[in-house]
């Protein structure tokens, strides 16, 4: 129920929406009661063939003599047991309040009575009470209703079909307008739900979402959220409209025959119980299939995303066996659900004819036989008849009908609590890397960079165990130094320079800007600082300047585009841009696939370059580009970063880029082995001996 309490917080905001679908839904249930009770005149009219008019007046003479008798009765006891006797004058039929108002006087008691007399006085009095409440109905009718009625009857008749018909017309427009404010509310809900959810994911750690892999995040956003507003839909529609029918239709019974009614609630436990169990399996079953879809979206991705990999080396066949496995396996976990599903129905229908039956059973036998009691319990004051039994059967149809509906609906309703019980889990994952609660401020970086006995590892499974990839690291570097990390595949440079802007943290030893420790900085002052221009180029839907424009977006009003012109000449974006259509103002569509990579690269150097940064990292930024635009990258890099600190990751050097690296970190198996200049490092490294006559494409390759 916890996340149902939250999800309230979400719906609170449109309580008054809420509040008027819950009134639809109310009239719906008055309505669909009062269709109900209409059975009563109709077979009176249509079966036994007397006009209501006429029926009305007998039923006024008959509780008037059975008042009056039982009034006889009860003081005829009194007298007998010596108590005083008041007989009080039969009620005008053109009196209503008078027969609501008619009972025996107050007496006072001048000696105890045998409980047997007791009793019998308070079966009289019962019997006169519900007499005087008959007699008071049929005498409102007579005054109020009957004027209106037809005299043919086949035009009462026809009467009372016709206010059916519009019942059922205000019925269903009720329904409808319940429906469309619920699904209102429903939509909105979930709308700020997946809203808080895309800006909490945005503030996970990097290395978090690495593991936790984009389809985990997909399945909680489509699935789940859709799941979700479904279950939103169904608990502000036909989850209230039901047992609010189903309350209508008993209170009607209740009001006709109270004690045979409350039989039926002796079977409310038992099927309380049933749901339990059931809605315990679907939670089960729901989470089960929920991760199954995940592996699907996971599979998808994979197959999609390596498409060209798959069909030059024609791994279809297995990629189709991975598949076809993820989506048996899910189909199994769904048939659960439908298994469940498909039996809460029966079960509800069971429950509700079996205690139909217990309340049909007796109530025939009163019919037929003409009685009040069954052995020692008495379940009517007054015998009842056939049309009695029609209305009462009626009734209890009316209340089984919601409830049968309603018993899908709960179990529907776990489903969406599974389904927001995974959306509240994303919710609550806290980022382990977050800003202080009192960060120092942090100037424009001016001395040092400090890598301090740096020791990290990535999160394994459980029982996985795997060595870090960096070990007791030590490295120094100052502003306004090109520094090149060089090393082979799994050396660890990538990661060393993923710890800079805090995407993880070491598990030992810190890191050091001017002097000032990385935790202590407010993450947005730090990454404000830092550029990253990465081997994986991603670009957004959006135009070539929008692109450029998005390494400030948190800061793009104080940037003209005469400056984001500027950041895409000086990183030779111009240079193909003016061939295109509409030049900076071409989309790129997703991932801006039609460019080639080295285009790309130019467009992600010119966001870096807009952005300023005071140390710019790059992450083998001429590895898989054509020579042409490798050689303008590299003269917009040696320009740019005069006087900032740069961090150039490569698998090998090439001599080109000697022309402004300054100095080379050489790493291998996460450890620094050597540091030094180029002649330095070809003088005493072997390893950077073979990286750097090795030829650069081939070593990326």
């Amino acid at each position: 129920m916890r996340e149902w309490s939250r999800l309230a917080r979400y719906v609170k905001p449109h309580w008054r929406t809420l509040a008027f679908a819950i009134g639809f839904g109310g009239a719906v249930a008055l309505l669909w009661s009062g269709a109900l009770l209409l059975t009563y005149p109709v077979i009176k009219v249509f079966l036994e063939g007397k006009h209501l008019g006429s029926f009305i007046s007998h039923e006024i003479e008959t509780s008037t003599e059975k008042l009056d008798e039982a009034r006889s009765k009860l003081n005829q006891l009194l007298v007998e047991n010596g108590q005083e006797a008041t007989i009080p004058a039969a009620p005008e039929a053109s009196d209503p309040a008078s027969a609501g108002d008619s009972a025996v006087k107050e007496r006072t008691v001048s000696v105890p009575l045998p409980l047997k007399v007791v009793r019998e006085q308070a079966r009289l009095q019962k019997e006169i009470d519900t007499w005087a409440r008959k007699l008071y109905l049929m005498t409102w009718l007579e005054s109020r209703v009957v004027p209106w009625l037809p005299v043919d009857q086949f035009r009462l008749l026809l009467g009372l079909l016709v206010i059916l018909l519009a019942a059922t017309v205000l019925k269903g427009a009720a329904t409808v307008l319940q429906d469309m404010l619920v699904g209102r509310v429903a939509e909105l809900t979930v709308m700020h739900l997946r809203k808080d959810l895309h800006r909490h994911l945005l503030k996970s750690d990097p290395l978090e979402v690495a593991i936790t892999g984009t389809p985990r995040y997909m399945a909680t956003f489509m699935s789940d959220t859709q799941q979700l507003t479904q279950g939103l839909m169904l608990a502000g529609g036909e989850v209230i409209r039901e047992p609010l029918k189903a309350v209508a239709c008993l209170s009607a019974a209740l009001m006709l025959n109270f004690r045979l009614t409350c039989v039926l609630l002796i079977f409310v436990p038992l099927a309380g119980g049933m749901f339990y169990l059931l809605s315990r399996r679907l939670k089960r079953a729901m989470h089960k299939t929920l991760d199954a879809m995940t592996r699907i979206y996971q599979q998808l991705e994979e197959t999609f995303s390596l498409s060209k990999v798959v069909i030059a080396f024609g791994t279809q066949r297995d990629h189709r066996a991975r598949f076809r496995k993820e989506n048996r396996e899910y189909y199994r976990k769904a048939l659960q659900i439908v298994r469940i599903d498909a039996l809460s129905s029966p079960v509800a229908e069971l429950l509700g004819i079996g205690a139909v039956m217990a309340v049909l059973i007796p109530a025939g036998y009163l019919v037929l036989e003409g009685q009040t009691s069954i052995g020692p319990i008495q379940f009517t004051e007054t015998p009842m008849n056939f049309t009695d039994l029609a209305l009462l059967y009626t009734l209890m149809a009316g209340t089984l009908d919601p409830v049968r509906k309603f018993s899908r609906y709960v179990l529907r309703i776990r489903q969406t609590g599974t389904s927001a019980e995974r959306i509240f889990k994303a919710l609550d994952k806290q980022p382990s890397i977050v800003s202080p609660p009192a960060p120092v401020p942090f100037p424009r970086h001016s001395e040092t960079i400090r890598f301090e006995n740096i020791t990290f590892g990535y999160p394994q499974a459980e029982g996985e165990s795997r060595k870090p990839v960096l070990t007791n690291l030590d490295l120094t570097i100052h502003a306004g130094e090109a520094v090149a990390i060089v090393g082979t595949n799994g050396s660890g440079k990538s990661t060393l320079v993923n710890l800079l802007p805090r995407f993880a943290d070491p598990q030992k030893g810190r890191i050091l800007i001017d002097g000032i420790d990385l935790k202590d900085l407010r993450l947005r002052d730090l990454r404000a600082q830092i550029g990253i221009v990465s081997q994986d180029i991603v670009l957004f839907d959006d135009t070539i300047a929008g692109n450029i424009f998005s390494g400030v977006a948190g800061h793009r009003s104080s940037v003209t585009t005469a400056e984001m012109e500027a950041a895409a000449g000086k990183s030779s974006v111009l240079e193909f841009a003016k061939d295109l259509p509409q030049g900076l103002e071409t989309s790129l569509g997703s991932g801006g696939r039609q460019l080639s990579g080295g285009q790309r690269q130019r467009i992600a150097l010119a966001r870096a370059m807009l952005r300023d940064p005071a140390i710019l990292i790059l992450d083998e930024p001429t590895s898989a580009i054509d020579a042409h635009s490798e050689q303008a990258i590299q003269r917009a890099l040696k320009e740019f970063t005069r006087g900032r600190t740069m961090l150039l990751i490569t698998h090998a050097m090439s001599p080109s880029l000697l022309t402004f690296i300054t100095r080379i970190v050489v790493l291998d198996q996460g450890r620094l082995i050597a540091d030094g200049t180029h002649h330095e490092l070809l003088a005493a490294c072997p390893i950077y001996q073979r990286l750097f006559h090795a030829d650069p494409r081939r070593a990326a390759a």
